[in-house]
C-alpha cells in the first residue's frame, strides 16, 4: 500500500478524509502526488492512495526466461487534486484480453551492471513487441 496504512490484506478505503492516509512521499499532499500533463497548457497534480495487488503468470523458458502475463486487481483512491479539473475518481481496471499485458523477464550476464549495456543490448535480449489484432 502507498499513501495510506492498513491492513492490505483489505480492500482500499473509499473515503477520501480516512485518517489512515498519509503523507507517502513528504511534499505535503496528501498520498503519494502524480503529476499530470495534458499538453504544454495544461497539467496539474492528483493525490492517490494505491493497494497494488497482482499476480505474475510465467512459463519457465530453456533460456532462463520467464514469459508470460500480468493479472492487475490493485486499487485506486483519488484523494484530492491541484485543480478541479483532475479531481476525479479515477480507479482503471485491467483488460480480461492476457494479450495486453505481457510479462517477458530475460536473464543478463552480471558482466552487464548498467543501464547503457542493457540497453545497447535490448534488440538482442528483448522480443520485439506482441502483435495484437
Amino acid at each position: 500500500m502507498i499513501g495510506i496504512d492498513g491492513d492490505a490484506s483489505l480492500p482500499l478505503s473509499r473515503d477520501r478524509a480516512d485518517p489512515a492516509i498519509n503523507d507517502a512521499d513528504g511534499d505535503g499532499e496528501p498520498g503519494v502526488t502524480v503529476r499530470i500533463f495534458v499538453n504544454r497548457f495544461i497539467s496539474g497534480e492528483i493525490y492517490l492512495a494505491r493497494r497494488e495487488v497482482f499476480e505474475n503468470h510465467v512459463t519457465l523458458r530453456e533460456d532462463g526466461s520467464l514469459i508470460g502475463h500480468v493479472r492487475d486487481a490493485s486499487e485506486q483512491l483519488v484523494i484530492g487534486a491541484s485543480s478541479r479539473l483532475f479531481d476525479a475518481d479515477a480507479d482503471p481496471r485491467q483488460s480480461g484480453d492476457a494479450g495486453l499485458s505481457p510479462l517477458v523477464l530475460v536473464p543478463v550476464p552480471a558482466s552487464m551492471d548498467s543501464c547503457e549495456a542493457l540497453m545497447s543490448a535490448a534488440d538482442t535480449l528483448f522480443p520485439g513487441p506482441p502483435a495484437f489484432f
